[in-house]
């Protein structure tokens, strides 16, 4: 009589590390995918958002400021609220979990911008002079990306 064993064979052992092998790697992409893609939309939300407090300034003649932080930026004007007739009051963005915010050219990490539209950095604020720029860089997982706000006519964009 023969002795059956119930075992795997070398073979189904290993497709079975193959599939294990795969699911990993889809895994771990998918990881670095997330951050990057929330990454993306930080910055883009800053970008609104500064290209926000400069039309504000310039529509109400009034001069508008973001202060930021390490893992976060903060306005002094009150944005709109999703409710109509209510205004949210000033906006604080809190950066996820594993973003960083550093910003270069910005004295006191302020910026602002005057009843003009035009930008300018420090508490006490300075204009930034023709050719001269601002860089927010938000960091994450090793990757990096930019809002710049040129002097002078205080254009925004991300990269």
């Amino acid at each position: 009589m023969r002795n059956k064993q119930s075992a795997f064979t070398l073979i189904e052992t290993v497709v079975v590390i193959i599939i294990l092998a795969i699911l990993a790697v889809t895994v771990g992409s998918s990881t670095s995918s997330q951050s990057a893609l929330e990454l993306g939309l930080q910055t883009q939300q800053l970008q609104t958002d500064i290209e926000y407090l400069k039309a504000y300034a310039l529509y109400n003649k009034t001069q508008t400021q973001v202060t930021f932080g390490s893992v976060q930026y903060q306005s002094n004007i009150n944005f709109p609220s999703a409710t109509p007739g209510q205004t949210a009051g000033p906006k604080t963005i809190i950066l996820p979990t594993g973003i960083t915010l550093t910003s270069i050219g910005v004295n006191d990490n302020v910026l602002t911008f005057n009843s003009s539209g035009r930008p300018e950095t420090g508490a006490t604020p300075a204009l930034l002079p023709a050719g001269s720029s601002v860089t927010i860089t938000l960091t994450a997982a090793g990757q990096s990306q930019h809002v710049v706000v040129y002097g002078q006519a205080g254009l925004v964009s991300a990269s």
